[in-house]
């Protein structure tokens, strides 16, 4: 369950996260995925349907992509709300922070947490 994505678009969610987790983001278009602050680390987008994006951050590499969906307004011409970039920058170095101090616990969806 993804939360606040509407239950239509889930399937299509899921689906362009197992082509990205194949495939890697750089095989998408500069349209499907690009950074929205200039900031470090950068906070990146997914377009994943029409309106439905996912903002996400690099780390050694690797995409971490950060549960936090919205529903972007004003079409194709709308921005990316500051705020929510914000939040996500913050989240983060939350999640930086807790790397370097140990503490960082990766849990995915229907894990058992004697499994981590």
């Amino acid at each position: 369950m993804l939360a606040g994505v509407k239950p239509s678009d889930q399937g299509a969610c899921w689906a362009f996260l197992a082509r990205v987790a194949e495939n890697g983001p750089t095989w998408l278009p500069e349209n499907r995925s690009h950074h929205v602050s200039d900031d470090e680390p950068k906070i990146w987008q997914f377009d994943v349907t029409g309106t439905l994006r996912l903002l996400w951050f690099y780390d050694e590499g690797r995409v971490v992509v950060m549960m936090q969906c919205f529903y972007k307004q004003g079409g194709k011409r709308g921005k990316t709300p500051q705020k929510l970039v914000r939040k996500a920058q913050r989240l983060c170095d939350c999640y930086f922070a807790a790397k370097r101090n140990g503490t960082l616990e990766i849990k995915s969806e229907g894990s058992n947490d004697e499994d981590q």
